[in-house]
């Protein structure tokens, strides 16, 4: 019954829901959308350089949103998706696990606030809630769909939706959320 659950929620949500910010965040955590030369990317590092001044949080992110960040700043870049992986897309699964066992968990940060892309938020923090962390806080504002993108299912709505679906019911069924 509890997969039968899950596989109908990844038709059915689509907005998580938790604040905007909560001041128990120990760390900002973030995955790309898209590629690296992307806006929305661009839009994610912006949040992350912010909150991580403002707040003096580490943070976590993905290569591709790592590069448009301030190497003073105090977090984890993991290394590009195709420079690790040898491969073109590195999907959400293997940055969260990466992100948690590389920083998070030897940093003993168990809870975290997260910067995505309005329809991949429910992904990310079902994936981040696999591996243990508490999400206390998601913000989804002023991230755009990148029309350019490589990445021809994240240029818009249309086109994404379709994917996070079979993305989502893929991940039920690997165990992965």
């Amino acid at each position: 019954m509890y997969f039968i659950w899950k596989c109908i929620q990844c038709f059915i949500c689509w907005r998580v829901r938790l604040p905007n910010w909560s001041d128990d965040a120990q760390a900002v955590c973030a995955c790309t959308f898209g590629r690296s030369d992307d806006i929305c990317n661009k839009a994610i590092a912006c949040h992350v350089a912010v909150i991580a001044m403002e707040h003096k949080l580490p943070f976590c992110v993905q290569g591709e949103i790592g590069a448009y960040l301030d190497k003073s700043l105090l977090g984890y870049r993991s290394a590009e998706s195709s420079d690790v992986h040898h491969r073109e897309y590195v999907g959400t699964y293997e940055t969260v696990h990466e992100q948690v066992t590389c920083y998070l968990q030897p940093q003993r940060i168990t809870k975290i606030h997260v910067e995505a892309h309005p329809e991949h938020a429910w992904r990310m923090v079902m994936c981040y809630r696999h591996f243990g962390m508490e999400v206390v806080s998601v913000c989804t504002m002023g991230k755009p769909y990148p029309p350019a993108s490589t990445q021809v299912w994240c240029r818009s709505k249309f086109r994404f939706v379709p994917y996070e679906v079979l993305a989502r019911l893929l991940y039920v069924a690997k165990g992965y959320m």
